[in-house]
């Protein structure tokens, strides 16, 4: 599906509209923060109220292309999200653990119920000259140049670096300030060293292994939001149905399986080395849920593949979901089903 742009709600109807194309993964990082957990109860409700709140103020996030300064829970997620849709280039964005109590806002004052905190708000700018018009390829040089933008705008938030690899590029954590508000340095959870034991597996699982091993390895949780994995990656070529590890056929879930596993690598290293086989680019964003509390801190891994911007120089902008660009005999993917709440 491609849509447009245009109106004073359109970064809104952007993000809702992307939600219907790329069947909830997309949609989830620009507007989930975190997972919202299936309400049993009243002590549940008002932190998933508080989190469904937070999302509809981050599907404000993403400006029309060209617009001026705005305001942003996560400045560089955001510039991310518009820099892949201008350059068709996988710029992935990764949160660091916030431990300052001045780097959160939150929604009331217990700061034991799940949820109750989240990034304090930034500003995010999209410089002039990074569009493909101006700047026709995407360099580390003109991302640098942003990052130092960035920086400037938000002095007191936390601060990032970048990283180049074959996979493309991608932001990740610098300093953040400790508990006392001294600025220290900082990484992301996918820096830890990782451990996957090697077993055949459909590429969702092996993601769900290496999530799963990184939180053994941080001691922080880390679930993964990838709906459609196995069918974006497609491998060779197969396109398996939805819900294949219910529905699917021992002889379907075994040509959609190949062995893999990691032995004491980064994990962000780990996961380019299983992506690098997907017939789909697929990006990331890792955002990591703050909280005083150690125990409440939590991470998601969205991974999804791009929305590209398809119109020619000087036209409305005109979105696409870009699907199997490494693969070109994959076939189309069935009809998306109706969009609904991812539960847990």
């Amino acid at each position: 599906m491609t849509f447009r742009l245009n109106g004073p709600g359109s970064r809104l109807v952007w993000a809702l509209v992307i939600q219907v194309d790329d069947m909830g993964s997309t949609a989830y990082r620009t507007l989930m923060p975190m997972k919202i957990k299936r309400v049993w109860s009243i002590g549940v409700f008002l932190p998933s109220v508080a989190l469904l709140l937070s999302a509809v103020c981050a599907a404000q996030r993403v400006p029309p292309v060209g617009a001026g300064p705005a305001v942003s829970y996560r400045p560089l997620d955001q510039l991310t999200t518009i820099l892949e849709s201008r350059y068709g280039v996988a710029v992935t964005y990764e949160d660091p653990i916030l431990l300052w109590r001045g780097d959160m806002e939150a929604w009331g004052q217990d700061a034991s119920r799940p949820g109750t905190f989240f990034p304090a708000r930034g500003t995010v700018v999209v410089p002039d000259e990074l569009t493909p018009q101006r700047t026709p390829k995407l360099t580390a040089a003109a991302l640098e140049k942003a990052l130092d933008s960035l920086h400037s705008l938000n002095p007191d938030g936390p601060h990032f670096r970048l990283l180049e690899t074959r996979y493309g590029f991608h932001i990740v954590p610098d300093t953040v300030r400790d508990e006392s508000g001294r600025r220290v340095s900082a990484s992301s959870i996918l820096d830890v060293s990782v451990t996957v034991p090697e077993a055949v597996r459909m590429p969702g699982e092996h993601v769900v292994a290496l999530c799963r091993a990184v939180g053994a390895a941080s001691g922080i949780n880390l679930d993964l939001n990838g709906r459609y994995t196995d069918q974006y990656y497609a491998f060779n070529g197969f396109v398996p149905r939805n819900n294949m590890d219910i529905l699917g056929t021992d002889e379907e879930k075994r040509r959609s399986s190949f062995a893999w596993g990691a032995t004491a690598v980064p994990a962000r290293d780990a996961l380019i080395s299983l992506l690098g086989k997907s017939a789909t680019t697929l990006s990331w964003s890792l955002l990591c849920s703050p909280s005083v509390r150690p125990e409440g801190r939590t991470c998601v891994l969205n991974l999804a593949p791009m929305v590209v911007d398809v119109s020619g120089p000087g036209e409305m902008p005109v979105f696409k979901l870009l699907t199997y660009d490494h693969c070109v005999k994959c076939p189309p993917l069935p009809p998306p089903p109706p969009p609904r709440r991812q539960q847990q």
